[in-house]
């Protein structure tokens, strides 16, 4: 539940309700939204986008999203759309559970201004979402995640993966180059024959240094610590691919099994 900075129709989102088995309480108590180039979706007010799309974000009735849409391109997805839905309420009942978790309702609140002060109260707007419990009379298995999801982001996290990589060679040779710098310029300093110029030679020197520190700790430390979570989610979704893979070929085994034991059956009857 809350913010996750992604829009429904993203590859992020799909991942998340597929591999936690999860539903969207909005999407599950609503109609599918009208096309954002359709004349029924440019008819609404941006209030009923506001309601029919799940609009959360870079809403225009948004006092702190308003200022940066004037900025956008009228063609831009977010000024077609009328905002974008990030916030969400996932729910799922658990499969071994007597009980069954239903959506009855979802809408977006709090999109009117504060009183009295005539700002939003934040630039999201509020989700709420009505739930029932009802008695489930079969227990259904949880579903399998769909590989096909998890290969993209695997190729996602790959691409980020080689990019951090040569992103952090590169700032650590930034770091090694202002090493090197810095003994020049303070080197420098000391033979110039113009003495009321070194302060420009100590300025230069303390701002090289200070850019190669930040170079040494976003190149080595920030770069290991990213690189090290890309490898640790990377190895996780490749570990859950190959199972849900293994699991698939276990059931196909099974499968053939089946019908040669139906087979054999038949050819014992004749």
């Amino acid at each position: 539940m809350g913010d996750f900075n992604s829009q429904p129709h993203s590859i992020i989102m799909r991942i998340i309700q597929s591999c936690g088995q999860l539903s969207d309480s909005f999407a599950d108590t609503h109609p599918p939204p009208p096309s954002i180039t359709s004349s029924q979706h440019r008819s609404l007010s941006p209030l009923e986008v506001l309601h029919t799309h799940g609009i959360t974000c870079d809403s225009p009735l948004n006092t702190y999203s308003a200022p940066k849409l004037k900025h956008k391109s009228p063609s831009d997805d977010v000024i077609l759309r009328g905002g974008k839905r990030l916030d969400y309420i996932l729910y799922s009942s658990p499969p071994d559970s007597s009980h069954h978790l239903h959506a009855e309702s979802s809408s977006v609140k709090l999109t009117d201004p504060i009183p009295h002060l005539n700002v939003s109260y934040s630039d999201h707007f509020a989700l709420e979402s009505i739930f029932t419990l009802s008695p489930s009379r079969h227990l259904s298995p949880p579903p399998t995640p769909d590989p096909s999801l998890l290969s993209p982001a695997l190729s996602t996290l790959h691409a980020a993966y080689r990019h951090n990589r040569s992103f952090s060679r590169l700032q650590l040779k930034l770091f090694l180059l202002a090493l090197t710098f810095v003994p020049i310029l303070a080197t420098a300093s000391s033979f110039l024959p113009l003495h009321y110029l070194n302060w420009i030679f100590t300025l230069l020197g303390v701002a090289t240094g200070v850019g190669g520190a930040t170079m040494l700790y976003t190149g080595f430390v920030g770069g290991q610590w990213e690189a090290g979570a890309l490898k640790n989610v990377i190895g996780e979704i490749e570990d859950e691919v190959e199972r849900i893979r293994r699991k698939e070929r276990r059931g196909e085994g099974e499968g053939r099994d089946s019908v040669e034991f139906r087979e054999g059956l038949d050819a014992d009857r004749w």
